[in-house]
């Protein structure tokens, strides 16, 4: 499976939210960080609720992926330490917006499911090795599944999109008072990675632009 790197520079979504404002939220930290930013999380997954198209499940995973502008997968090493308070005011969120809570992770073996195919032998392919079958029964399930997207978002950090080595906005987003959050979707079949970009208004939180950063096929 080959990553293609897809760069947008436009605006791609640009309406408000009005969200009440969260507590500052410190950049550049790991593992450790706990952060309030249920306003910022709520505005940032209701765009993403709302740009999938009509009929497709959405799920979003409450957890949090670290600071980190080259994070392109997640795993457990890249979920961010939440505290308590922090976890249950996500939940709150996603079942306030009818979103239903996801694990990404559980999901991640889906996505290449559609890669999978049956060889045959008789024609000339070689035979699938034994363990296979456990390859093809995990197949059929997410293929039992059905279309889905899951959802997993970045700590927000302080600044515009940064994707090195090929982009760094950042202080021109502090400039413009941006705080950019990091978001990997996970698809029966596909992977993508982005920045959200958004700004706090009079109004509260206003998404600016979800720029494409990556996106792979199985």
């Amino acid at each position: 499976m080959n990553r293609t790197a897809l760069l947008f520079c436009g605006t791609i979504w640009g309406w408000g939210v009005s969200i009440a404002s969260p507590a500052a939220v410190e950049p550049g930290a790991r593992r450790s960080q706990t952060v309030s930013d249920t306003a910022l999380f709520s505005a940032v997954v209701r765009s993403l609720s709302t740009s999938e198209a009509p009929g497709t499940p959405v799920g979003v995973d409450p957890r949090a992926l670290v600071q980190d502008p080259t994070l392109v997968e997640p795993t457990r090493e890249t979920l961010a330490v939440l505290d308590d308070s922090t976890l249950d005011a996500r939940a709150r969120v996603l079942e306030r917006l009818g979103i239903p809570r996801a694990d990404v992770l559980a999901d991640l073996p889906c996505l290449f499911s559609g890669g999978v195919v049956r060889m045959n032998p008789m024609r000339g392919y070689p035979a699938p090795p034994a363990r296979a079958d456990s390859v093809h029964r995990r197949l059929e399930r997410c293929r039992a599944r059905g279309s889905f997207s899951t959802f997993i978002l970045g700590l927000p950090r302080q600044g515009g999109v940064h994707f090195p080595p090929a982009i760094d906005e950042r202080e021109e987003g502090k400039a413009r008072g941006f705080w950019t959050t990091r978001v990997i979707e996970i698809t029966h079949g596909s992977y993508h990675v982005s920045d959200v970009v958004a700004v706090r208004t009079s109004d509260g939180w206003q998404i600016v632009e979800k720029r494409l950063l990556e996106q792979m096929w199985s």
